[in-house]
């Protein structure tokens, strides 16, 4: 009797423990110990990287001495790397990386909501993207926008921007626009002037008027550009080679015409692009301009810069224009507000001819141009150059006269 109730009293004890058992396994995952521990594991490290990342670009931006380092030290190599791999292809993989960006970014919504993942968890797919995006722009190139000015860079004084000095240097700059004006119509692009003694000839096609697009030999003009780089690389402080620089067409060419893009550095892959819809006589300056970003100038003042200084110093006559009549709206809007006087005087003494090509190229752009998209663009790249501490924004471009001025008595003996 007493073993019988042994074994009943047993089995009662067991029953309890059997529906325990089931209950839990109606309401557990197979799995929910090592699950819960490797997604709080993959959390943790999700967190520390991307806190470390984000402090380390903190970091860079507000140390431009750090940033010069990297840039001068790290950078050659990083755009030799990348621009190695990007010249394989002769399409941009900067456009079609942002594609690929988006089309990662809408899965990762529509994922997020087809597996009721939760909100937290999608938080954490969403950090590890942008995480992702902000390592490779800054750490690719966008730390150019945090290194020293060119003033340091170049060990420049800067020139006080007072109206006499200003006067004389628009003097000076008109005169020498005046001089570089070349009538494509009568004059064989292959023409090169006494200007330099190292006799660089491009060897560029001859064009039926100046206004055309795309009717001037655009693989000459990059050669010309290149050489002028590498003569001029050491006063301007530049890496080279620092990688291979091949001008690509834009995938997107006809939005960016409606928005007055010109040209732009796609930093993901090292890659430059300019519009073909540009004029000829404007091509050779935005080249030198998408170029001086690609050896790591950030600020487009600089870029600006960069681009007059070379194409200034060519012995090609038609790189030389190019150089002052893309230069020349930016010397007239500044004397126009500092010169007012004489702003009219300053006016009627540029040749009539470069006045009409500056003219030309305003309505170019402005029969192409959509007033929505073109106004969107600029507010997100005035507000993606404030984020990358441009302070001026767009306006950044125009400030290439300051440094015109502060640079004529170092870089003029090029020009």
């Amino acid at each position: 009797m007493g073993g019988v109730m042994n074994g009943v009293g047993s089995l009662r004890r067991r029953r309890p423990r059997s529906r325990i058992t089931k209950r839990a396994n109606k309401t557990r995952p197979v799995h929910p110990r090592g699950y819960t521990l490797l997604e709080r594991r993959k959390r943790r490290r999700t967190l520390i990287i991307s806190v470390a990342l984000f402090a380390l670009v903190f970091l860079f931006s507000y140390v431009p001495s750090l940033s010069e380092w990297y840039m001068r030290a790290l950078y050659p190599g990083v755009a030799t790397l990348l621009s190695s791999i990007s010249t394989l292809f002769s399409f941009s993989l900067f456009d079609l990386f942002l594609i690929v960006a988006v089309f990662c970014l809408l899965m990762i919504i529509v994922l997020a909501i087809a597996r009721r993942s939760g909100f937290v968890r999608f938080l954490f797919s969403l950090l590890r993207f942008v995480t992702v995006l902000v390592a490779w722009f800054y750490f690719s190139w966008g730390i150019a926008y945090f290194r020293e000015d060119f003033y340091t860079r170049c060990q420049v004084e800067e020139v006080a921007y007072d109206s006499e000095g200003f006067r004389d240097f628009t003097t000076w700059f008109i005169e020498h626009a005046n001089q570089s004006y070349l009538d494509f119509a009568g004059e064989g692009g292959a023409e090169t002037g006494g200007h330099s003694v190292t006799g660089r000839v491009s060897g560029m096609k001859g064009q039926n008027g100046i206004g055309g697009c795309g009717r001037m030999d655009k693989e000459a003009i990059q050669a010309e550009l290149e050489s002028v780089y590498q003569e001029l690389h050491e006063p301007l402080r530049l890496a080279f080679p620092n990688g291979k620089r091949r001008a690509k067409p834009m995938m997107f060419e006809p939005l960016h015409t409606q928005t007055g893009v010109s040209g732009y550095f796609g930093p993901f892959f090292n890659e430059v692009h300019v519009n073909h819809y540009s004029l000829d006589f404007t091509y050779p300056f935005t080249l030198a301009h998408e170029m001086a970003h690609q050896f790591g100038i950030g600020l487009e003042s600089e870029a600006n810069l960069y681009a007059f200084i070379v194409c200034a110093a060519s012995d090609d006559k038609q790189v030389r224009y190019s150089a002052y009549v893309s230069t020349l709206g930016y010397v007239l809007n500044d004397a126009r507000r500092f010169l007012p006087d004489e702003y009219k005087a300053i006016y009627q003494s540029v040749r009539p001819e470069i006045l009409d090509h500056v003219k030309q190229n305003r309505e170019h752009w402005l029969a192409a141009r959509s007033e929505p998209l073109s106004n969107a663009q600029d507010k997100v790249y005035d507000a993606y150059l404030k984020t990358n501490r441009v302070s001026s924004g767009q306006v950044n471009y125009s400030e290439v006269v300051g440094l015109l001025v502060s640079s004529y008595n170092k870089f003029s003996r090029f020009w």
